[in-house]
């Protein structure tokens, strides 16, 4: 729905009576549906949801890594794997203390909330619940004869490449709350427990999430500048990266006690923002409080063309001014300069 109250119906869907609608959603052209994705262009009131249907057989791959510089292989190693579509699924690459947010009690004697927590506690907890320092979760999908010869064949490609993994047994796994999550997860079955690292510090939580190339030397770069800020900051680092085909997402929580800590974090989440931009890595999602900030990041180019398109289809902003630092003032966020390495 417009602003005006019109109906516009995109794709093959602009045909009166279409069949087609939600097979070919790219119709005649041009093609507008992105328009309304992370926007405030519209309201969208029908969908059409391409499901995967339930694979005549899957195998979960499950492994762990020990040093945290085991990020490096690990990525090289999936690149090709996902590249290919060896591995159909996302695979999700967990830092210890991600998986530890969710089931194990904050260590507030150890830090008293404004430290990081310390690596041993990290490693001995992780070695109560079958985890590494890097946890590692991808599915094959197919018919059992596919599947068993795919799974083999990762199977292969780690132990040659990453001979320091382990390739855990699934079923044994599953009995930690954090791999049955994950098995549940790629599977389509519906399981909350990662929700629990909510309450991990006391309720507050941002993600921050920039994208990164598929590279291992790209994602050891990312904990270099991450961590730092973090730690500055008095926050754990807390993160994932998933691999996609081409890209791995860097996913990372900023937990922090709610309210006590809200300034502090929001002083951290900028200085991400602005370390990740200036290096070149732009985050595919932000805090609603960071949207005009982050947009105003990119070039100013793509900021007025959005905001022209703002200006014609809601002349009066009528939808979620400033979603996305879009507005039909078009006035940018105020842009303060950093020096690459330094702060603000």
């Amino acid at each position: 729905m417009l602003p005006d109250g019109r109906l516009l119906r995109t794709g093959s869907g602009a045909l009166p009576g279409s069949r087609t609608w939600h097979i070919f959603k790219w119709g005649f052209g041009p093609y507008l549906d992105g328009l309304f994705t992370a926007s405030n262009y519209g309201i969208v009131t029908k969908l059409g949801i391409w499901l995967m249907p339930e694979p005549p057989a899957h195998q979960p791959i499950l492994m762990t890594c020990p040093r945290e510089d085991d990020i490096v292989a690990i990525m090289d190693v999936l690149r090709p794997l996902k590249i290919s579509h060896t591995l159909p699924s996302a695979v999700v690459v967990a830092h210890a203390l991600l998986a530890l947010a969710a089931e194990a009690e904050y260590p507030w004697h150890l830090t008293g909330g404004t430290r990081p927590v310390p690596d041993g506690w990290i490693r001995e907890e992780a070695r109560k619940r079958m985890l590494g320092i890097w946890n590692i979760a991808g599915c094959v999908y197919g018919s059992p004869a596919t599947v068993a010869e795919t799974a083999a064949a990762v199977r292969r490609t780690v132990a040659a490449a990453l001979p320091q993994a382990t390739v855990l047994d699934v079923e044994e796994a599953r009995q930690s709350p954090y791999w049955d999550h994950k098995v549940r997860n790629m599977t389509g079955v519906p399981s909350m427990v990662e929700y629990s690292r909510l309450s991990w510090r006391g309720g507050g939580n941002a993600f921050v999430a920039p994208v990164v190339p598929l590279f291992g030397e790209e994602a050891r770069r990312h904990m270099e500048i991450a961590r730092p800020i973090f730690w500055r900051h008095g926050f754990d680092y807390i993160g994932e990266f998933i691999a996609a085909t081409r890209d791995q997402h860097h996913v990372m929580m900023l937990l922090h006690k709610q309210p006590d800590e809200m300034e502090r974090a929001m002083r951290c989440y900028r200085e991400l923002t602005d370390a990740f931009c200036d290096e070149g890595y732009l985050p595919y999602r932000t805090n609603v409080a960071f949207m005009e900030h982050t947009m105003s990041r990119l070039d100013p180019v793509f900021r007025d063309v959005c905001v022209r398109i703002k200006r014609a289809l809601d002349p009066h902003g009528i939808l979620a001014p400033g979603k996305n630092g879009i507005r039909v003032d078009g006035a940018p966020a105020p842009r303060s300069r950093r020096r690459r390495g330094g702060t603000r």
